[in-house]
């Protein structure tokens, strides 16, 4: 499987830049992005803003991104329900070393402070799942922060 090597990252300006990542012997970090078929840009970004894309888009076509925040449901997990309506489960996207894959890390708990975390499944073979980007950790704290009550999930 080939996919796009890509990533973000954010300037000292707050504007994010999306292209080929790399650090400089002096040490700082870069993203080269391009401007058009011919030329590119350098912009330096700050480390901790780095996530690379993980290949995958949302169902509303936006590019997945690590450390982006995505609403996310399949069948693999009982979620809360309201109105007779499974209700989606909101996770952090995060390399997990032993899948070597790109997933959205769930927490099981009240809210992500919290050291009880599930992987979820990927979706592939769901024909109602969905994943919707609706933030970053950087840009939107406030998401991370977002309590459920009485998550339920099938292990």
């Amino acid at each position: 499987m080939n996919r796009e090597m890509k990533f973000r990252g954010r300037d000292k300006y707050q504007k994010w830049h999306y292209g080929f990542f790399w650090k400089s012997p002096d040490g700082k970090y870069w993203i080269k992005e391009p401007i058009d078929k011919l030329h590119s840009a350098d912009f330096e970004i700050i480390p901790e803003t780095v996530g690379q894309y993980i290949g995958q888009n949302d169902n509303q076509h936006k590019e997945i991104y690590e450390k982006d925040i995505i609403e996310y449901f399949d069948s693999c997990y009982a979620v809360d329900v309201e109105d007779g309506k499974p209700l989606p489960l909101i996770g952090i996207v995060k390399w997990n070393q032993e899948s070597c894959t790109y997933e959205p890390l769930i927490s099981a708990c009240e809210d992500f402070n919290n050291n009880c975390f599930a992987y979820v499944c990927d979706g592939s073979s769901d024909k109602d799942a969905y994943y919707k980007v609706i933030g970053n950790v950087f840009d939107n704290p406030e998401i991370k922060e977002k309590k459920r009550e009485n998550w339920k999930l099938e292990l």
